[in-house]
């Protein structure tokens, strides 16, 4: 009784937070389409960080629409809307910190570098492959898919650790995204073990605590991008 007490607070909490998140995302994605904004991402940049900022802003949504359809439709079904909102979220985001990995690695890598973000990624993305197939028995489908592309993204994200000096004005912001995917990892690893044995218990408490920080940071992140653009006259 009390981890399922515990367990709809953090689902509240959890709601709450994304939905704080997907509304600054909106408000940031409106200041995109202000041309003069174009003047401070140069090209290819000006899509990476469009791109991110979509995707994070649907990784929230789906959370929000997650409950809706949960709590205030009383729909018991695991598939549903959010996760067309969470799968088109991560592979923007992947899709996003791959192209920005490719352009720092262009203008300011080398080989060494490169075989250090394919061996630490490489690494993770093993890792996390064999949790999720060793644990196994899940019946949400989407279970496997979603720690998988949230590897893939931290993966490729470890280009904001390795090529920091060269990120500018927003290097804060991306550190935080690159932090709230860490966060979002861990939270689909754990509801994927949590799901796999059908007990909520403390993984579970933990798994909602590891998706409040994805949030969260994400939100703050979203502040601080909104407070870098309005110092910007547009």
């Amino acid at each position: 009784m009390v981890l399922d007490a515990l367990s709809d607070m953090m689902f509240g909490l959890i709601v709450i937070v994304a939905a704080l998140a997907a509304g600054a995302g909106i408000i940031n994605l409106g200041s995109f389409f202000h041309n003069k904004l174009k003047d401070l991402f140069n090209d290819v940049n000006y899509f990476i960080f469009f791109f991110l900022v979509t995707g994070y802003s649907l990784y929230a949504l789906g959370e929000v629409s997650y409950y809706l359809t949960q709590v205030i439709f009383k729909n018991a079904s695991q598939i549903g809307i959010q996760d067309l909102y969470w799968t088109a979220g991560g592979l923007l985001i992947l899709i996003s910190f791959i192209t920005m990995t490719n352009v720092l690695m262009k203008e300011h890598g080398n080989s060494s570098m490169l075989m250090k973000q394919l061996l630490y990624g490489g690494l993770l993305t093993v890792l996390v492959l064999a949790i999720v197939f060793g644990v196994g028995g899940s019946n949400y489908s989407f279970g496997y898919v979603y720690p998988i592309i949230s590897a893939l993204i931290v993966s490729s994200a470890l280009s904001v650790i390795f090529f920091s000096r060269y990120l500018g004005d927003f290097e804060q912001v991306l550190f935080l995204l690159f932090l709230a995917s860490i966060g979002i990892l861990a939270g689909d690893l754990l509801f994927h073990y949590t799901e796999a044995i059908g007990i909520y218990g403390f993984l579970g408490f933990l798994s909602d605590i590891f998706y409040l920080l994805g949030y969260g940071l994400s939100f703050v992140a979203f502040i601080v991008m909104r407070l870098k653009i309005k110092a910007i006259k547009v």
